[in-house]
């Protein structure tokens, strides 16, 4: 099954009159195209039907200016429609006969306005919604995303539906927009621009919860080599949360040589690998201390993790570690891991 999501631009009417636009386009096989088109969403979408993926449904993320009619001038003709009816005409006449596209229009329990959050949230839930139920019926689907038209945020509202999407293995097969120049359109696939959330969100997951699984992810799904430092940082990962602290002492010492001779000609991986040395400031130094690892895993809310390490690192000075990793565990007001700690190991 083919999907096309796309968000509903008002009709681009000067005088009264609607007015020829150009837009242009490079296939797989690095043929050009050019069509002529009046309705601003119909290039993507005349070029999936170009390209024999015709949609059988498109989603339409609509306001209210969007389904309302209106009256203008198409070459010497008078129609009186919605920018919504004038698109589906418009495409339909592509279609010559070969098949219905149907079309929905979203969202459909609240009008969507651009200064009412709560409308938002609905429109992305219905949109997911909507796509899982008809991946289930279908088996197959594939998602395409128009993000030219509509609101001003709309990227943001299509990046929330793409992220919603992807935790349950719905990846777009094509996401474009359309870049103008010299008043002729060209559509560009943002598939790569899109996935730079992915690799953010892997960044993320990293420095707040030690787990690399995201990075991985995200390079797969560009078909680049992995970082060399980024597998450091997955096998750091694992050894955490299997509780295994001599491998996660030897990862560690990985990692610092890793970050050291790390490529950072990629602006945004050099800004990654300056906030993992500043998360991991106290764990990365060469004289980091099981004490402080011991903080580290704290911070971090590791708590089965942090009895391992005690256990297999700390209980030489017992007490006085013991004494000082209460300290520590104050400090964060974790007061229910503190009483652990201290029936665990015995401690008044």
């Amino acid at each position: 099954m083919n999907i096309l999501l796309l968000s509903m631009s008002k009709l681009s009417v000067r005088e009264g009159i609607i007015e020829e636009s150009k837009c242009k386009w490079t296939d797989e096989n690095n043929t050009e195209h050019e069509i002529e088109y009046y309705s601003q969403l119909e290039p993507i979408t005349r070029m999936l039907i170009e390209a024999g993926e015709i949609p059988d449904e498109v989603i339409m993320l609509c306001t209210r200016e969007s389904v309302e009619q209106v009256s203008f001038m198409l070459k010497d003709e008078e129609k009186i429609m919605s920018p919504c009816e004038f698109y589906q005409e418009r495409i339909n006449l592509q279609l010559k006969n070969e098949k219905e596209i149907h079309y929905i229009t979203m969202p459909q329990r609240r009008t969507l306005n651009s200064t009412d959050l709560e409308s938002k949230r609905q429109a992305i839930a219905e949109i997911a919604e909507y796509v899982l139920k008809k991946k289930k019926e279908a088996g197959d689907l594939n998602l395409w995303i128009d993000t030219q038209g509509g609101l001003r945020d709309i990227s943001l509202l299509m990046n929330a539906v793409f992220s919603l999407l992807k935790t349950s293995d719905v990846v777009p097969k094509g996401i474009y927009s359309i870049n103008f120049e010299g008043g002729k359109g060209t559509i560009q696939k943002q598939n790569v621009t899109y996935q730079i959330f992915d690799f953010v969100s892997g960044m993320n997951e990293f420095i707040e919860y030690g787990r690399a699984d995201q990075l991985l992810t995200y390079y797969k799904s560009i078909k680049e080599e992995i970082p060399p430092v980024v597998q450091t940082m997955n096998d750091l990962s694992e050894a955490i949360m299997l509780c295994n602290t001599d491998e996660f002492d030897r990862q560690l010492i990985e990692l610092r040589k890793q970050i050291r001779k790390a490529d950072k000609s990629d602006p945004l991986f050099s800004v990654f690998i300056e906030q993992i040395k500043n998360d991991y400031k106290k764990i990365l130094d060469e004289n980091a201390t099981s004490l402080g690892i011991v903080e580290w895993l704290v911070a971090k809310e590791l708590y089965q993790q942090t009895l391992t390490y005690i256990e297999k690192k700390c209980r030489q000075n017992g007490k006085k570690n013991i004494s000082y990793i209460l300290k520590v565990i104050r400090k964060y007001q974790k007061k229910y891991f503190r009483n652990i700690i201290r029936t665990r190991f015995q401690t008044n």
